[in-house]
């Protein structure tokens, strides 16, 4: 097993959707109730085409002890590269979600680092897209559920912003690449 992690590169790589409008240089992201939307981009995701996704998770930071129950959906952006958040209105809402998702519930999780359920499912959905490669970036996006009240840090307040952390097994080596070291050897000889 092989573990990726990153964080929130620069600002336009976080940010979130009130009522359609883009706020992508506050401090906090604030995601309570349905009408709320979040996208976490994380560029240069080295993880092959071909790998099985075991764990993913993100770690987000919540800045406020009143505001700390989680209640959103997780998805991934079904794209092979995902571009960067721009102001444009209803910029997360015109994405395309993956399939797959996990919902995060949970109250009073207080502040400080959190770590969310796993999504490997939606990850891996993006990962067996045709056009995935290592070094693409990697949108998710959270979509928030009735009774969702939680503010977490962003990459342009001082304090830490979210990280993914993926686990995944690589692809195993094709049985062509085997076959070619044979037939190399068997020349030799």
């Amino acid at each position: 097993m092989t573990t990726f992690a990153k964080a929130i590169a620069a600002s336009a790589d976080d940010g979130y959707e009130p009522g359609g409008t883009m706020d992508l240089t506050g401090l906090v992201i604030n995601i309570s109730g349905t009408a709320l939307r979040a996208l976490w981009r994380f560029t240069g995701v080295t993880v092959p085409k071909g790998s099985t996704i075991n764990s993913a998770t993100l770690a987000l930071n919540f800045t406020s002890g009143s505001y700390d129950d989680p209640n959103f959906d997780i998805y991934c952006e079904d794209v092979d590269d995902g571009t960067a958040l721009t102001t444009t209105t209803n910029d997360i809402s015109n994405r395309t979600l993956t399939t797959a998702k996990v919902t995060w519930n949970a109250s009073s999780v207080g502040t400080g680092i959190k770590t969310t359920p796993s999504f490997a499912s939606s990850v891996q959905e993006v990962i067996d897209r045709d056009g995935w490669a290592s070094g693409n970036a990697l949108n998710v996006i959270g979509v928030g559920n009735s009774g969702s009240a939680f503010r977490i840090s962003t990459w342009d307040s001082s304090n830490p912003e979210a990280e993914i952390t993926i686990d995944y097994t690589p692809p195993s080596s094709s049985g062509a690449t085997v076959k070619a070291m044979y037939y190399a050897r068997l020349r030799g000889m």
